[in-house]
């Protein structure tokens, strides 16, 4: 029953109980900035100099809501906000809201059950309200309403008591039509009479405002004014692509079964949508009154092999742009000889010619059918094979498959050939996703019983990176399920995942040599002098504190006298040298490549090769002085140096002897690689950076002097913005990543406009010009944080687009970076009743991933690097994809510069190694094992917060004081922390900041972090070092209160009795405060200390984080000033920033990935010069 109006005098019902004080919505914008989330909404109406359109529309959240007109001040029937979506609305533009506003969830680690109550929050009157989103939120289903204001958007929670009768049944008709939604997504051939008992499995209804009568749903709500509500909803969301299909499901149908619907339905049976109703829909995301968002309307735009690859395995449309070069629908049936099969045990095997030389027959003949080496061949395989059955190939379910190296007669006279194995796609990371006829090579040799054999195969390796690559062609036929042609065009490393080009000889696996020929001993290429300084690993350097044991750096005194039967087991003559160590206010603090000498109690030792992890460089500075010169040799984690040698407790003039011959060769790579590149641009790998942010990833590959980052696409403004100040060469595209790639594929290309002020891009890079294409795609897909994953998410199909971009370009390398998230994310999974994605292809987008890089010509290989193990000090794990094009040297990722061992280990789902679960491969130091947890030590100590922030100008936030009054000792406390130069500064003003826009540093730089994000500042003041301030008192108060010690949070009992109860129940952390001798967790894109799972508070001073120690927490240096565009306030500000920060690539480790690239890059260059048979840079277009 509909209720009458009710006309209202006071639009703050019962807010006297909440001590609030009612305001205007632009206040809110200074009072409610310094907790803007992350997330914001374009509104395409924004124009300059409009106070009430903005570029980006914050979230916010509105609590005991009421709606009522402007004017009479009357409230209305919340069903009035779904119609005004149509041009016959009546209160378009006349509706408003009242309520409590906080800041939304400022990241998808913020959930909001969990916003503190009371905190930051104000009674305001917010509108008119332009338009209400329902059930989808642009690019998955999502069980909130949203409202939009011209000044932000509004999620709604519950209503105010008032305003009850008007909520009720639209509440009940929203609750009920999203769970059949919910559930006809995950069961398509679901009924209605069966849709009642699926709501005992429990769904998901948290982000739902709760129902106001408290009763479970039940099939009486399916009534007429269900009917009615439903049939509005269709209206609007059928032009939805993914969400279009279900106005035929059997639910949907059974309500639409009603007469009254009869002139909306078609002979189907469904709705029919009227245009003249359905035009001018107004959606988020569009401001201007247009049909729906492009980014929901429109199929996935993608090229056509990336196309091909992808689209048997998403649900998500998908449309192709531009045509395949080569022919991808070409069959593998060609005419072959008749093998003859062994299924039994032969009656004869005859050898062929033997050869005195090596040994070896020629030939062998099995019951008349003939093997020769370099034929392929299927064995039985052993019961104990750990497998999965291939589905499309029946063979490789019960065989193996191998290449016959050579033939010959073992000492007993059993008959035997040297196999390599071949592993069949089903039986690599690829496994479902695989071509049913692919096979790859190993580098795994095993000798087999001729017994053994069961039949001849027909393999073609490819050799010419010109023909097409076969891997995920589609076959105009379909190969018999027992075909035995196979083809093969990559090797695989199972244990790095890891596809490489095919060797020149497949019968040839070269190992590692270890020789000692006139003094030098040789491992590989690598050559050993006398003098030389080694990495060493050396379980005598333990730290304690869970600090894995670091790489010694030490030096050959001896050579060995001859090489055992086993190479590794040979023995040197070594001297070991500590690390230099300071300490301040009783911290030790590495002085990172300071190394120690002490002449008269020498560290000597006998160690075997097996310890030995490499070379590195040692120099000898006499002053400090000259440390500080030479400051770009000194940081490369490789490098160490002395200053002085210990004699007698008396420092004395150090005189390391070091080998003259690696001296100087040291020198002059170091110039070539890392000095000399500067000058030569042309020698440089051109980079195409997409979803470039700020440019976190763009900076740390410039910094190697390897990398030119000329082309850079963003669709954030004030992220371009950052990257267009801080690269001034870089061509910047703020945009969307399809228009850029859509004008380089046509002749007629599409007008592509900035963002930032609407100019008309002209210039577009040509293939040919693009030797590098890199990325880190958007995440909240694939993130484990992700309140609300979707299946079928949209934002999923952004590694697909950065590799229709390298289909076009056909760069020689690509780089793909993102959360360690994506290892779990299904394809065609669907929603489980706990609200995760269940089911479907285990490690899916992995295997997407690789397949397409496979088909699309490219070597590929992953890791998960932490960027604590690169020098960051952050505690960071992200998954990076590496591609290499088949013509190109591949290259291996990076090995780990600092020991830092607290890593997550992620299992692959459903693949084994050597009978355990497979782990990803992580940087490791054994070169056998790359996820090795015993390896994850490095050469330096890792960074810790206290290395990274102690040279900054400390200051706290005052303690207000409202909740817990001020004692006498609170009053000597900070009197204490004034004398010691602890600025107190006020935090409570929500319209200003809190520190310092510009200022000096407090100390010089005390390490090798410092000094590295110090090197281009000179006498230059830092910038942004400042917090957000807060309106509300309660955070401030518990962040001062909180005691200055590791690992508080809010259960400590000083702060406890400030809690709700809810927070104090929750496994989640709130306020924790970082121990200083540790590392930055994963820095968010915001600092609010009430966030759940935040750690944020300032291990020695009483507030949060700065924008400038958050930078330092990604590793940027501190010349790296980070732009706005569009927030007015100046928490505003700081909060965009925080936003660009925490969403960027540690340039750290950016830096150490593109180090890797040195030697594959070199090889190019050499190659290329032959090549056109000149010396200079090559022409490389």
């Amino acid at each position: 029953m509909l209720h009458p109006r009710r006309q209202i005098e006071v639009l703050v019902p019962r807010s006297a109980s909440l001590g609030l004080q009612m305001m205007k919505e632009e206040r809110l914008d200074t009072v409610l900035d310094d907790n803007e989330p992350a997330d914001t909404y374009e509104d395409s109406e924004s124009e300059v100099g409009d106070p009430d359109s903005i570029s980006t529309l914050p979230i916010r959240t509105l609590n005991m809501f009421t709606f009522f007109t402007e004017g009479p001040k009357e409230m209305q029937q919340m069903g009035e906000l779904m119609m005004m979506d149509f041009e016959f609305s009546n209160y378009r533009g006349k509706l408003w809201a009242s309520g409590t506003v906080e800041a939304g969830p400022l990241d998808l680690e913020d959930d909001l059950e969990d916003t503190a109550d009371g905190q930051d929050s104000v009674w305001a009157v917010v509108g008119p309200i332009k338009q209400c989103w329902l059930h989808f939120d642009g690019e998955a289903l999502d069980p909130r309403i949203w409202v939009q204001t011209p000044r932000a958007w509004y999620i709604l929670l519950a209503p105010a008591p008032d305003y009850l009768p008007f909520c009720t049944e639209f509440l009940r008709n929203h609750c009920l039509f999203h769970l059949m939604l919910s559930t006809a997504y995950n069961h398509p051939d679901l009924e209605l009479h069966d849709f009642w008992g699926k709501l005992d499995e429990g769904i998901n209804l948290r982000r739902i405002p709760a129902l106001p009568e408290g009763r479970l749903l039940s099939p009486e709500d399916v009534n007429e004014g269900f009917e009615m509500y439903i049939y509005h909803q269709v209206l609007l969301l059928t032009e939805t692509h993914s969400l279009r299909g279900l106005c035929k499901h059997p639910l949907i149908m059974k309500i639409y079964a009603s007469s009254m619907f009869d002139e909306f339905r078609k002979p189907d049976g469904t709705l029919r949508v009227h245009k003249d109703t359905n035009t001018n829909v107004r959606r988020k995301g569009s401001g201007a009154r247009t049909k729906r968002s492009k980014s929901t309307t429109q199929n996935v735009i993608l090229t056509p092999v990336v196309n091909r690859v992808a689209s048997g395995w998403l649900r998500i449309p998908t449309a192709v742009h531009g045509e395949a070069e080569h022919d991808f629908m070409e069959n593998l049936d060609e005419a072959h000889e008749i093998v003859q099969a062994h299924h039994n045990n032969p009656d004869s095997i005859q050898w062929g010619e033997l050869s005195a030389d090596t040994g070896t027959y020629s030939s062998v003949t099995i019951d008349g059918q003939k093997y020769k080496p370099g034929d392929c061949v299927m064995v039985l395989k052993e019961d104990s094979f750990e497998h999965m059955k291939s589905v499309k190939n029946e063979l490789a379910n019960d065989y193996w498959f191998c290449y016959v190296v050579s033939l010959f007669e073992g000492p007993r006279g059993e008959k035997k050939f040297c196999s390599r194995w071949l592993l069949h796609g089903s039986q690599t990371i690829l496994k479902e996703i695989s071509d049913a006829q692919s096979l790859y090579l190993t580098d795994l040799c095993d000798d087999v019983e001729l017994e053994a054999v069961v039949q001849k195969i027909t393999v073609d390796f490819n050799f010419s990176n010109n023909q097409r690559t076969r891997e995920g062609a589609i076959p105009t036929q379909a190969p018999a399920a027992n075909s035995t042609e196979f083809f093969c065009s990559y090797a695989y490393d199972h244990s790095r995942m890891k596809f490489t080009s095919l060797p020149k000889s497949i019968g040839e696996v070269t190992e590692e040599a270890v020789t000692l020929e006139r003094g030098v001993l040789c491992i590989g290429d690598l050559e050993y002098h006398q003098h030389d300084f080694i990495l060493l690993h050396d379980s005598k350097l333990e730290l304690g504190d869970g600090t894995p044991d670091l790489l010694a750096v030490a030096q050959i005194r001896g050579l060995p006298d001859m090489i055992p039967e086993d190479p590794l087991e040979a023995v040197l003559d070594i001297e070991v040298f500590p690390r230099k160590m300071s300490t301040e206010d009783g911290e030790y603090q590495a002085l990172d490549h300071e190394l120690r000498h002490d002449i008269n109690r020498p560290d000597v030792r006998k160690v075997s090769l097996h310890d030995v992890r490499g070379k590195c460089a040692v120099a000898v500075f006499p002053s400090m002085a000259k440390v500080e010169e030479n400051f770009a040799w000194v940081c490369h984690p490789t490098h160490f140096y002395f200053t002085s040698s210990e004699k007698d407790g008396v420092l004395v003039r150090c005189e390391i002897r070091t080998c003259g011959e690696c001296d100087a060769l040291e020198k002059t790579r170091w110039e070539e690689r890392w000095e000399g590149k500067k000058d030569r641009e042309g020698d440089r790998i051109r980079v195409l950076e997409l979803y470039a942010g700020c440019g976190g990833l763009g900076t740390g590959l410039e910094l190697t002097g390897l990398f030119d980052v000329k082309w850079a696409v963003e669709w954030d403004e004030s992220a371009a913005k950052t990257y267009m100040n801080m690269h001034p060469k870089t061509l910047v595209y703020c945009c969307d990543v399809v228009g850029p790639l859509a004008a380089a594929m046509e002749d007629r290309p599409p007008k592509v406009h900035s963002k930032l002020d609407g100019s008309l891009y002209t210039i577009f890079p040509k293939p040919g010009e693009v030797d590098c294409i890199c990325g880190g795609p958007p995440c909240q897909g694939f993130s484990n944080a992700n309140p609300h994953p979707q299946p079928d998410d949209v934002r999923c199909s952004h590694p697909l687009k950065l590799l229709s971009y390298v289909e076009f370009f056909k760069p020689k390398y690509f780089i793909i970076e993102n959360v360690a998230g994506l290892l779990d994310f299904p394809l065609m999974g669907m929603l489980g009743a706990n609200g995760r994605v269940e089911g479907g292809l285990a490690l899916g987008f992995v295997k997407l991933i690789y397949q397409t890089a496979l088909a699309l010509g490219y070597q590929i290989q992953l890791r998960i690097l932490n960027a604590a193990s690169f020098g960051v000090p952050q505690a960071r794990n992200r998954l990076f994809f590496i591609g290499t094009r088949r013509d190109v040297p591949t290259l291996d990722f990076p090995l780990p510069t600092h020991a830092f061992p607290r890593q997550r280990k992620h299992v692959l789902r459903g693949i084994t190694y050597n009978g355990e679960p497979k782990r990803v491969p992580t940087a490791s130091w054994n070169p056998d094992e790359p996820d090795d947890d015993l390896e994850l030590s490095g050469p330096l100590l890792p960074v810790t917060a206290n290395d990274a922030l102690s040279d900054l100008p400390r200051f706290d936030w005052i303690n207000p004081h409202v909740v817990r009054a001020k004692t006498a000792a609170d009053e000597e406390l900070v009197r204490k922390r004034t004398a010691k130069g602890i600025r107190q500064m006020v935090a409570t003003d929500g319209s200003r900041t809190v520190g310092w826009e510009l200022t000096g540093y407090r100390t010089n730089a005390r390490n090798a972090f410092q000094y590295f994000v110090r090197r281009k500042m000179k006498d230059a003041q830092v910038t942004d070092h400042q917090t957000v301030s807060y309106a509300s008192t309660l955070p401030v108060e518990i962040t001062t209160t909180l005691l200055l010690k590791p690992k508080r949070c809010h259960r400590d009992p000083e702060v406890a009795g400030m809690m709700d109860a809810k927070k104090l129940a929750s496994k989640s952390t709130y306020y924790g405060r970082l121990d200083g001798k540790k590392q930055f967790r994963t820095v968010l894109t915001g600092s609010r200390p009430y966030s759940r799972g935040a750690v944020l508070l300032h291990p020695s001073q009483r507030r949060s984080f700065t924008v400038r120690e958050m930078a330092r927490a990604q590793g940027f240096p501190d010349d790296y000033v980070f732009e706005t565009h569009g927030p007015k306030s100046r928490n505003g500000r700081l909060n965009s920033k925080l936003k660009q920060i925490g969403n960027a690539v540690p340039p750290p480790l950016a830096l150490a990935i593109g180090r890797a690239f040195t030697d594959s890059w070199e090889q190019v260059l050499a190659n290329e010069r032959e090549k056109h048979g000149r010396d200079g840079s090559p022409d490389l277009l």
